[in-house]
């Protein structure tokens, strides 16, 4: 068995100028005890840029924008891949990051940890880290506000969280009754792009108002619940 790999696709959007800056890492997963006898790794890191496909020696040398090899932390890769996009979220942009790979990769590893990621441990994934730093980020914000406002003032944020599964080309809420059973066509939720201010939705879903990571985390292991487990 060989260590397989998890790659990130980082994107950050402006609503003004439709820039789209792409960041590539790829994480390597340690071997597993259930992968049987261990053989040669397919891939090798070679520092924290680039790595090389084995079989092809220096010509598979491959670069990235990061590679974590197997002993990487959760949260040096929250740290690299993610905590720029929560810094552009609070500056009025769009943050996507998305995570690709074979089954057994350990995507849901990498994006949400062990027990949904609600432990606040350290093996939370990426999406528990983002929202309490979301939160935190939002709270220091707010306090600063309201010191420099006083109480002739406030400043405000608001949280909303929808859970889309694209699931045979359709949009399915999964935060809606009935998300379990029903993955016909006709009760998919149409995507839409609204110009000003510019963003693409999911028309008809449910948006959920938090205040917490908790809340957050709660809604996250609803939907994950209601997935479509075959296809």
């Amino acid at each position: 068995a060989r260590p397989a790999s998890v790659y990130f696709f980082s994107v950050v959007s402006t609503f003004t100028e439709m820039s789209v800056p792409l960041r590539v890492a790829v994480r390597i997963r340690p071997t597993q005890a259930h992968d049987g006898k261990a053989g040669p790794p397919a891939v090798v890191p070679l520092d924290g840029t680039s790595l090389e496909v084995v079989p092809e020696g220096p010509k598979g040398r491959l670069e990235f924008n990061n590679v974590f090899g197997p002993q990487a932390s959760q949260h040096e890769v929250f740290v690299s891949c993610c905590l720029p996009l929560v810094e552009a979220v609070l500056e009025g942009k769009n943050g996507c990051i998305f995570a690709f790979g074979q089954t057994g990769a350990g995507k849901t590893h990498s994006m949400i940890g062990p027990e949904g990621g609600q432990r606040r441990g350290t093996q939370d994934g990426i999406l528990p880290r983002a929202a309490a730093e979301l939160f935190r980020r939002i709270a220091r914000i707010e306090a600063e506000a309201q010191q420099a406002i006083g109480t002739a003032g406030f400043s405000a944020y608001e949280v909303r969280v929808s859970f889309i599964e694209v699931y045979r080309e359709y949009a399915f809420d999964l935060l809606g009754a009935g998300a379990i059973a029903n993955r016909d066509p006709s009760s998919a939720c149409p995507l839409r792009e609204q110009p000003d201010p510019l963003r693409v939705y999911a028309d008809g879903a449910n948006e959920e108002r938090v205040t917490s990571a908790a809340q957050l985390l709660a809604l996250v292991d609803k939907g994950a619940k209601n997935r479509a487990t075959a296809a």
